[in-house]
């Protein structure tokens, strides 16, 4: 009885991130045959599609609320303070990613729905379902079903769990609009403008990280600063030198001297800053060395 009623709850919390994703990410695949399929269905039949393609996609997306934070929408994720993330100031907060990143979910949602409503009545209507149903189609088809269950009854969710489910669909729809003739440039802007965000989000990621790695570094072999008195950010294991420090107390500040953030904090000055340049939005930035003011 508990197992059924923590899936219930498990799948009205995130059925709407599983379908949005599964619809979102192939869309520069869907794009690439939308003028082929229009051209296949007459008038009304395409404006009644787009209809019910119209209100599943407002329904999907009606109170739809995305998975946390991302390093786009929270620029300061990496050398941010347990502190700092539990009261909420979060540095560099990026709120025009989140609406961006609505819109681009539901446009790319919209397109791919619509692409899929069209392919599977032109399936249909043309009696060339037998035409696809194949062993390994039907392989793939058990192998999402089967992951997907898997992921609505683990406790912790993130969205790199559906990233198996993603590209499992983006195979399932390559065989459902196999028959259509390819023209791949469609695919390209969106394509181009994903790989962007893709590798300059990670690059950013990465940079923001080295330069908190070289503050770090400089307070315990330059100052000579005991570890215990610093605070390096909130993924504690990834600085701790690989030395068990324990899971202490780093929702406040009385137990550090040095902090390795973007914000001050009461009582702390800065000692040194290292700067940076973003790509995604494309600007300088800068975290700081604080630390406490009678230490200086």
């Amino acid at each position: 009885t508990n197992f059924w009623k923590a899936l219930e709850k498990t799948l009205g919390e995130r059925y709407k991130n599983i379908i949005i994703h599964v619809l979102a990410y192939p869309m520069p695949l869907a794009v690439i045959f939308l003028k082929s399929l229009l051209k296949q269905l007459n008038t009304k039949l395409t404006i009644f599609i787009l209809l019910i393609n119209m209100l599943i996609i407002s329904l999907l997306f009606n109170q739809f609320v995305s998975l946390g934070d991302s390093i786009f929408s929270n620029m300061s994720l990496g050398p941010e303070s347990f502190y700092e993330s539990f009261k909420g100031a979060r540095h560099n907060k990026f709120e025009n990613f989140r609406v961006i990143s609505f819109w681009t979910q539901w446009f790319s949602a919209f397109i791919t729905l619509l692409v899929l409503l069209l392919g599977l009545t032109r399936v249909f209507l043309g009696s060339k379902s037998k035409q696809i149903l194949k062993p390994e189609l039907l392989f793939f088809i058990a192998l999402i079903v089967t992951y997907t269950f898997m992921t609505l009854i683990t406790e912790s969710n993130f969205d790199r769990y559906y990233v198996p489910i993603i590209t499992i669909s983006i195979i399932l729809f390559a065989y459902l609009t196999k028959f259509n003739s390819l023209k791949i440039w469609p695919a390209i802007i969106p394509l181009m403008l994903w790989a962007y965000v893709s590798i300059f989000g990670a690059k950013d990621y990465m940079e923001l990280n080295r330069q908190k790695w070289e503050a770090y570094w400089y307070l315990r072999h330059e100052l000579k600063i005991p570890k215990e008195k610093i605070n390096g950010g909130f993924e504690v294991n990834c600085w701790n030198e690989g030395e068990g420090m324990g899971w202490r107390d780093f929702l406040n500040m009385d137990n550090f001297d040095y902090l390795i953030q973007f914000n001050p904090e009461p009582n702390f000055i800065a000692l040194k800053e290292y700067e940076f340049q973003r790509y995604f939005p494309y600007k300088k930035d800068k975290i700081y060395i604080f630390v406490r003011e009678h230490k200086k």
